[in-house]
């Protein structure tokens, strides 16, 4: 209710990326009521709204939504991943493959999925895309207990840990090097302030 309220809102003041962004907000929250074909609806009018303005990036989200609210819509996730590669997003067509590969895996078409989580985990290894591997790592590793085949998925659950690890490592030698380099200047700017009150 809220949500259409905003919409109507931004309707009327005219602010054409508030009105997409809540368009495809509000698709988003009827995707996750399981009202499917409001939702496509939604995802839909994005879509046009997004084409006029040409905003590729935001197009291809909104094909991608409309993929997952179809379901079994592969012909929306080939048209995402087109425009995907036509602007060079490659963080997001690993997690368009993922995403697909996960809407796959959870209609029990786990032959189909593991395909499109080979496609992502190759793209993601090729470009050091380290969240993008540890999602497929879990996928696998979901997608295998599935399967009961607890020896693949507790393969993929360390090699999910492994790239969680060395995500946080990253993460925290970026923020030392960012107070190294906080504390270096700090102390150059004491030290030049003193050597001037000498």
């Amino acid at each position: 209710e809220y949500f259409e309220k905003s919409l109507a809102m931004e309707e009327k003041i005219g602010d054409s990326t508030a009105i997409k962004q809540a368009v495809n907000n509000l698709g988003a929250i009827y995707d996750y009521l399981k009202n499917y074909p409001k939702a496509i609806e939604l995802y839909q009018k994005a879509f046009d709204l997004n084409s006029i303005q040409n905003d590729k990036r935001e197009m291809a989200t909104n094909l991608h939504n409309i993929a997952v609210a179809f379901l079994n819509a592969e012909e929306y996730h080939n048209r995402s991943l087109d425009i995907r590669e036509e602007i060079g997003d490659i963080n997001g067509i690993a997690l368009a493959y993922f995403n697909y590969g996960e809407l796959l895996r959870k209609n029990d078409r786990l032959h189909e999925a593991k395909a499109y989580y080979e496609n992502g985990l190759q793209i993601a290894e090729e470009n050091e895309l380290l969240k993008v591997k540890q999602q497929i790592y879990a996928a696998f590793s979901a997608m295998y207990e599935q399967q009961n085949n607890f020896e693949l998925a507790n393969e993929y659950l360390y090699k999910f840990i492994a790239v969680k690890d060395s995500i946080l490592n990253r993460e925290n030698s970026e923020i030392l090097a960012e107070v190294e380099t906080k504390y270096q200047t700090e102390k150059k700017e004491k030290d030049l302030l003193e050597s001037r009150a000498i």
